[in-house]
């Protein structure tokens, strides 16, 4: 970077940028999802007049940082979260700088200009999307996903059908080219420094030859010629400006193209019709806590489930459900509360429920269980428990959905919803609809939760189904395939939602195929570090070449040298003939008459 470019950016107007970027990222997350468009340009002007690793590493983490302390709703869960959670998000944040500073500074300047734009234009989309994906690896993974913040805006929702194709990732990825094609659109000016230095200063055979004729004629070129070579150089310099602008409106004209079609073209709703109605209690967690010293406390639980469990039954209902843990006493191992709480008949709609449940092994679970005509027909253990906050619950073996009796329905316990894979597993294990169980009380009034439901739309939407969210305290919501809500209750809130679900069969392409297309954008980024590394890997061989016959041609001129190295290489072949034949010996003797091999 020249010192021009450097003086351009101060240092604290760097500082600013990813502190506005920062911000930006963390509102939308929480506040307002459309944020998340324009979140990481500020990040991407700052990094391009990045001067070292440590400057563009410490921009990255900041903006991460920043992002991460916007999600206070986990600071009721402590302090170690909240700040585990907000170093977690500067990480990705590190290596999503990382890789880009990477490639301005290694790749860009080695390629053409036509190679290094593509790469400026779909960097930042691939990086984004690949550290998301890493998110949802591992046990402790925390997913923080783009196409989270944009699921329950309206004028978006044609971008988000789209994960019915690439999956919410897939969505992600198009909102994070939309900075960069802004950055290429807004800032045609930005060509590289040596680009620039060479159109204006070309060093090719002919300039060197009018050079060289200038300096022994001291007249040979005109005023005119001068003139002629500026204004070439300055229209190659526009031409090369435009094809820069040219790219950012392409990366915008592939949004809208796709906006255009999934606008024209909306998903399929179409299935066969389930009465629902969802069971809302909003209690808190400080009355669950109470009710472990005071059993008066959990009488009242019961008895508004109870409540709420005979006015759903009133209503022409198929299915009735309630959220993640609402009752946290024995109920499937109680005789007087199966028959309080479960169908008594083949009449009454059947009931999914959650429960805090323990086995007689004394194995605790975070349990959902299907039930109809007083039996308990099946029953799922919450896989993706929450690191630290459920370490006293078994996690269950594998995603299953529940059996009823219009099919098998899906499960998903509150943290499982965040997980695409989650839903993609359920939907190939043949779920008609999709239920995911929540509680949120541990949020407070915080955001976070609608953020949380926000993640349940883009499951409804990957998977073609129609997807029921039933939270203890909240929110409850029916959402459908396109990702348009039916109806809600808020947090904290007691009471029914009613609607009808449709069950809809067959797979979406991305129940099909998954993500399986990372593959193509790990590809996109490692094949530049491959290409720049065969030339060092073959000099590396040439040099190693070299340096052997240096080293065999200095010896051979050491008549000492060679002559001891010579005296060793027969020694060494006179040891070897000689421990050859004491073996052939051996082997010919007779063996003694008490051989037993003899």
């Amino acid at each position: 970077m020249s010192e021009q470019e450097k003086r351009l950016m101060p240092q604290h107007l760097k500082w600013a940028l990813s502190t506005v970027s920062g911000c930006l990222n963390g509102a939308a997350f929480i506040f307002y999802g459309p944020l998340a468009l324009i979140a990481n340009l500020p990040l991407l002007i700052a990094l391009r007049y990045a001067t070292s690793w440590g400057e563009a590493l410490s921009l990255g983490a900041w903006v991460g940082f920043l992002g991460g302390i916007h999600i206070f709703g986990v600071l009721n869960y402590g302090w170690w979260i909240f700040w585990a959670f907000s170093f977690y998000t500067a990480s990705q944040m590190i290596l999503f700088s990382a890789v880009l500073y990477g490639f301005r500074v290694y790749f860009q300047p080695k390629v053409s200009f036509g190679l290094g734009l593509l790469y400026e234009l779909l960097t930042p989309a691939v990086i984004w999307t690949l550290t998301e994906w890493l998110r949802t690896v591992g046990p402790v993974a925390l997913p923080a996903s783009y196409v989270g913040c944009i699921a329950d805006i309206e004028w978006l929702n044609p971008l988000l059908a789209w994960a019915s194709v690439l999956g919410g990732l897939g969505v992600s990825a198009l909102i994070a080219l939309i900075p960069a094609s802004l950055w290429l659109l807004f800032s045609p000016s930005d060509l590289p420094a040596g680009l620039l230095a060479e159109i204006q200063n070309p060093q090719d055979e002919e300039k060197d030859t009018r050079t060289t004729r200038q300096s022994s004629m001291r007249s040979s070129r005109t005023e005119d010629d001068s003139e002629d070579e500026k204004d070439f150089a300055q229209l190659k310099i526009l031409r090369l400006k435009a094809i820069r602008s040219l790219s950012g409106l392409l990366g915008l004209l592939i949004i809208g193209v796709l906006y255009g079609w999934a606008y024209w073209a909306p998903l399929s709703t179409d299935g066969d019709d389930l009465r629902v109605a969802g069971l809302q209690g909003g209690f808190t967690n400080e009355i669950y806590h109470a009710s472990e010293a005071d059993p008066l406390l959990s009488v009242d639980i019961i008895e508004t489930y109870e409540n709420l469990l005979q006015e759903a039954k009133t209503k022409e209902v198929d299915l009735i459900v309630w959220g993640e843990s609402a009752i946290r006493v024995p109920v499937i191992n109680t005789p007087e509360l199966r028959q309080r709480l479960l169908p008594q008949s083949k009449k009454e709609p059947w009931l999914i429920g959650g429960l805090a449940h323990t086995d007689p092994d004394g194995k605790s679970y975070n349990l959902a269980f299907s039930a109809h005509d007083q039996r308990v027909i099946g029953r799922y253990a919450k896989v993706k428990t929450v690191p630290g906050v459920e370490a006293k619950f078994t996690a269950g073996k594998e995603w299953t959905p529940l059996p009823t009796e219009w099919g098998a329905v899906g499960i998903l316990i509150c943290f499982e919803s965040i997980y695409p894979h989650a839903g993609r597993a359920l939907a190939q294990a043949g779920a008609r609809l999709l239920i995911v169980l929540s509680n949120d009380a541990g949020f407070g009034e915080s955001p976070i939760s609608h953020h949380m439901t926000n993640r349940a739309i883009v499951r409804a939407v990957e998977t073609g189904r129609w997807l029921l969210r039933v939270g203890q305290a909240g929110v409850t919501t029916l959402i459908d395939p396109q990702g348009k809500k039916h109806g809600t209750l808020g947090l904290f809130q007691s009471g029914i939602l009613y609607g009808t679900a449709k069950l809809r069969g067959g797979v979406t392409p991305f129940v099909r195929i998954g993500v399986s297309w990372l593959w193509g954008f790990l590809c996109f980024l490692l094949i530049p570090w491959l290409v720049l590394m065969i030339p060092k890997v073959v000099d590396l061989y040439q040099t190693r070449e070299l340096l052997w016959s240096r080293v065999s041609n200095h010896l051979s001129q050491q008549p000492k040298l060679q002559l001891v190295i010579t005296n060793i290489t027969k020694l060494i072949n006179t040891l070897k003939k000689h421990l050859s034949s004491s073996k052939q010996s051996s082997e010919d003797e007779d063996p003694p008459e008490d051989d037993p091999f003899q």
